[in-house]
């Protein structure tokens, strides 16, 4: 329940980061990939959707979720730290407005492994029965690699 209420604010957030982006982040001949469009913008909810219920069980790990999602779509394409600082700018800036408080209060987990989900921890269980879900460690995903 704690979840649904934030869909309005995670779909606004989305937005607002890609309308930011594609605005300022134009391609350039050294950036020519700096094309972003609408596709990207539902790659983050296709990612967002893979999660299940079981798993994102409290509001702040849906949130850590959302900002993966984010920083896998656009974040990953970007090459320049100018533009990846202020895109990590403009991520903060949407869990301000839209939920109310900082990136590094709630959503970081306060070591130096970046938010990350997958599916792949689980190699024992087939590939279609795995949960997406965050990864807790280094440690599990080197072990899982």
């Amino acid at each position: 329940a704690d979840i649904q209420a934030l869909s309005s604010s995670v779909v606004d957030a989305t937005i607002a980061i890609y309308q930011a982006i594609a605005q300022e982040l134009l391609p350039t001949p050294m950036k020519s990939f700096y094309t972003f469009n609408l596709r990207d913008l539902s790659k983050v909810f296709q990612g967002l959707s893979q999660a299940n219920s079981s798993v994102i069980t409290d509001p702040n790990t849906f949130i850590r979720l959302w900002c993966h999602e984010s920083l896998r779509v656009f974040h990953d394409r970007l090459i320049d730290q100018g533009d990846t600082e202020w895109f990590h700018k403009q991520l903060n800036s949407q869990i301000k407005n839209k939920f109310g408080f900082d990136f590094d209060d709630k959503i970081s987990r306060g070591d130096a492994m970046p938010i990350m989900f997958g599916s792949y921890l689980d190699a024992n269980i087939p590939a279609e029965k795995r949960l997406y879900k965050e990864i807790p460690n280094e440690e599990d995903l080197h072990k899982s690699m």
